[in-house]
């Protein structure tokens, strides 16, 4: 077949840094050598690398060369596009060497190294502060000076000023603590301000023209950002001047507020919660008004809009900062205002992200600590890790990636599109997906160089594993492979918030080092050597891919096909005499999976808890899953833990719907609600919920969330039900509950939500033959003016002590067992089979 083509190079060495193809230059036998993934599965995958030799005779691919003709040198660091048939791929130069004899110096090797290189030279010892610095901010002050300090040090590298005190005219002593204990999830420690009834100031005011410079880019001025910890009773301010616009945001318990020019925001009532939340001003404009966006917590609160029709020119001047801290009415308090993490940057900055737990947040928050590297395709169902404010490989933002890849056992790796001279490129997270599809075939006799070598050794095999996350510890022992390995034991590190899944990664450990059977190690393709052209197959495989190598001889090894995934490759595409288009392929043998999931990852990734009987003589376990992720239904056996009892599945029943009523989160209707009194309103974003503010009447009806009839509705007669929601109440207590005659003894069943406090309310009922149950809300005892009620989460559940075990989508699923040898109660099953899968829905 002939040589894979087009194959060219290009070079970040025009006027700004613009690619240039210096395909002309490439020279040499070697061509272009590529590496990418990893060698098998019980290692980190590496960053991608590739190498190339350039035609150097006048020297201007030299470092330093002062006589070089290009417009921007070659160094370190320099962008490099290489296209092979289509095929992308982009890196920074990590390494330029000259050859060791005379006769060679006309010619210099370029070596490149991939995004996940750069993750690897860039630092992080803590998270929340790396998503900041990898914005490249124009301004940081981190506010983890030392205690006694009297002024913030500026940290972005771009010399700008610190933050002095400014005392309070009328009582210059200093109240401000500079090195307050840290707050997650920063994980640093911050300035705050303990009690006073005078303000106090920390900023720097140069005067107007005379601040640092900063250039924008159009139609913007950047974003502020900060964590800000709620006192009892005190405010916090903070103030930017700029040469062409002045704005403030002004914080405290219960609300924000922006002031933008002369044109202030509506008040925003800020979650009923101390912890610390990120507040972000992000300033944008057009030829007629300019416009400031409060997020807090990554969620747009508010636009203020001022008219603003003069500014034309992108290099403003930072005038001021001030930060103030502000007592309520004068008064004093026993409160602590806290801020940390002071930034400016391009963008919006999402440090919000370092508190969340799931592995997709984890990853974009990591992704955004590398001003290189963007984000790709990401599986959505990636397990929840345990919180930590430092990676666990504790140094750069590669090794925390890798803390998360090994927890999934997944992939990463780069897509690039445009063209050679404009490339774009994202860094794609793959869990350890387990396709049943093959996404190519090889023909062991007529494509591959030479039969693949199989192996069945006992290299990674052990008797014990222990797998250890931030905050969970697990080990999973196989007796029967002692009998090979004696003690042999393994340990390993991953991010895992479960316990469950931390023992379920240990026992996936086990049986991937168990070699159940002959395993190929690699093969290797010469796509200038196969019968029919292969390279597009070559060229558009990505790890985790399934391969099947097929005509492999059966009687020597039992088998005429072998099933493999695709971990990783090592490629040389030379021209000339020896010209080649090698492709030597490493892969992981395709084994029964232990707790597979839908989702085809190995770990549950969510609580998994028996939601019914287990019996010495049953052979059905109920299974609720706790945000519906399921089991599946399909790909078995499966193993599961159920406390020291090891179940392999061996069948699996079509998932049964358990929740009749749930409120998903990212509502974006109020279709359903009913309000005797007060105004609706949907809050918007990924944590949506329903926000109602009213006046009422004591006792009054506040809300009805649905109502639901008994016999040939929703209900079922004479039956036991949990209603439940997550509720805040401000500034009065509440009442949420159930009513109707369809209630057992016709009386409400409520309880009682205290104010200023989120409260996980359930209560349980009783139906009746006949009639219709309401869900709620009422006022308190007393008639309120301005009260304040949020909700999510609200759901209608079979059973008394079924919460916990479903909640939002909630689901069940049968499974069938071979071991069972614990005893329980028996669990209403019959009541869960009558229900129809059409009974759940979204109010």
């Amino acid at each position: 077949m002939p040589a894979i083509t087009p194959q060219q190079v290009a070079l970040a060495i025009g006027a700004g840094g613009a690619y240039v193809d210096v395909s002309q230059y490439v020279r040499g036998p070697e061509g272009v050598a590529y590496t990418y993934g990893r060698q098998d599965e019980f290692r980190d995958p590496n960053p991608g690398q590739f190498s190339f030799t350039l035609e150097n005779q006048d020297g201007r691919f030299t470092p330093g060369n002062p006589n070089t003709p290009l417009v921007t040198p070659l160094t370190e660091g320099t962008g490099v596009c290489w296209n092979l048939g289509g095929r992308l791929v982009e890196g920074v130069v990590s390494a330029i060497g000259l050859a060791s004899s005379e006769d060679q110096w006309g010619r210099v090797t370029i070596t490149v190294g991939d995004s996940t290189y750069t993750a690897g030279r860039t630092g992080m010892l803590n998270l929340a502060a790396a998503i900041a610095i990898g914005a490249q901010p124009y301004f940081f002050w981190p506010f983890t000076d030392p205690a006694g300090s009297a002024q913030a040090l500026e940290t972005s590298g771009n010399n700008g000023p610190a933050l002095s005190y400014l005392p309070d005219p009328m009582d210059g002593s200093m109240v401000l603590t500079f090195g307050a204990p840290a707050t997650a999830p920063t994980g640093d420690n911050q300035l705050s301000v303990a009690s006073t009834n005078l303000s106090q100031t920390i900023g720097y005011s140069l005067g107007s023209g005379r601040g640092p410079q900063v250039t924008y880019p159009a139609s913007t001025l950047g974003a502020w950002g900060f964590w800000y910890t709620p006192g009892a009773s005190s405010y916090l301010s903070l103030n930017v001047a700029l040469s062409s616009a002045q704005f403030s945001v002004t914080l405290n318990k219960w609300s924000a507020q922006v002031v933008f020019q002369s044109t202030t925001g509506a008040a925003f009532t800020l979650p009923a919660s101390t912890s610390a939340m990120y507040v972000s001003l992000v300033i944008t404009y057009d030829s007629t008004n300019m416009f400031v966006a409060l997020y807090v917590d990554g969620v747009l609160r508010q636009t203020t809009t001022s008219f603003y029709p003069s500014y034309n020119s992108p290099t403003v001047t930072v005038d001021s900062v001030l930060v103030y801290f502000t007592p309520n009415s004068g008064g004093l308090g026993t409160y602590q205002t806290s801020i940390a993490h002071l930034s400016h940057t391009k963008t919006l900055v999402h440090e919000e992200w370092a508190g969340l737990t799931s592995g997709a947040n984890r990853w974009a928050a990591l992704v955004s600590c590398v001003p290189s590297m963007k984000s790709g395709t990401v599986d959505a169902n990636l397990a929840p890790v345990a919180h930590a404010t430092q990676s666990t490989g504790g140094s750069n933002v590669l090794a925390a990636i890798l803390d998360l890849v090994r927890t999934e056992q997944g992939h990463i790796y780069n897509t690039t599109t445009g063209t050679l001279t404009s490339p774009s490129t994202v860094t794609n997270f793959r869990a350890r997906t387990r396709p049943t599809t093959v996404k190519a075939s090889f023909d062991a006799q007529t494509e591959l160089q030479g039969m693949p070598q199989f192996v069945h050794d006992v290299t990674n095999m052990v008797a014990t594993v222990t797998a250890t996350s931030p905050s969970k510890s697990a080990t999973a022992t196989d007796p029967t492979l002692a009998a090979r390995v004696g003690t042999a034991s393994a340990s390993e590190t991953v991010t895992l918030a479960s316990a469950t899944d931390v023992l379920m990664y240990a026992q996936d450990r086990l049986l991937r080092g168990k070699n159940v059977a002959l395993r190929a190690v690699s093969i290797t393709i010469d796509a200038l050597l196969t019968p029919t052209d292969r390279s597009a197959d070559l060229l558009g495989l990505v790890p985790g891919d399934r391969i099947r190598i097929t005509n492999l001889p059966p009687t020597q090894l039992g088998f005429p096909t072998w099933d493999g995934w695709f971990l990783g490759a090592s490629e040389r595409h030379a021209p000339g005499a020896s010209a080649t288009e090698s492709f030597t392929l490493y892969l992981a043998p395709v084994l029964p999976p232990p707790a597979i999931f839908d989702s085809d990852r190995f770990s549950a990734g969510t609580s998994l808890s028996l939601a019914g009987a287990v019996t010495a003589s049953s052979s059905t376990l109920w299974v609720g899953s706790a945000d519906g992720t399921l089991l599946s239904t399909s790909q078995t056996p499966y193993t599961l833990q159920v406390d020291s009892e090891q179940v392999t599945v061996t069948a699996c029943t079509a998932v049964v719907p358990l929740n009749l009523l749930t409120n998903p989160s990212g509502r974006t209707s109020l279709t359903g609600y009913t309000g005797t009194n007060g105004t609706l309103v949907l809050q918007p974003g990924a944590d949506t919920q329903l926000q109602v503010n009213a006046s009422v009447a004591a006792g009054a009806a506040f809300i009805t969330l649905e109502s639901m009839t008994i016999g040939g509705g929703k209900l079922l007669p004479s039956t036991t039900y949990t209603f439940s929601a997550t509720v805040v109440a401000n500034p009065t207590s509440i009442t949420v509950g159930v009513s109707g005659a369809g209630v057992t003894g016709g009386s409400a069943q409520s309880t009682i939500v205290p104010a200023n406090t989120t409260t996980r309310i359930s209560v349980t009922f009783t139906t009746t033959a006949a009639g219709a149950v309401a869900f709620l809300v009422s006022n308190g005892s007393a008639a309120t003016s301005g009260n304040l009620i949020q909700f999510q989460d609200a759901q209608v559940e079979l059973g008394s002590t079924m919460s916990g075990y479903a909640t939002g989508n909630g689901q069940v699923a049968t499974v069938t067992r071979a071991v069972n040898s614990t005893t329980a109660a028996a669990h209403n099953a019959a009541a869960l089979v009558d229900v129809a899968p059409a009974s759940i829905f979204a109010f």
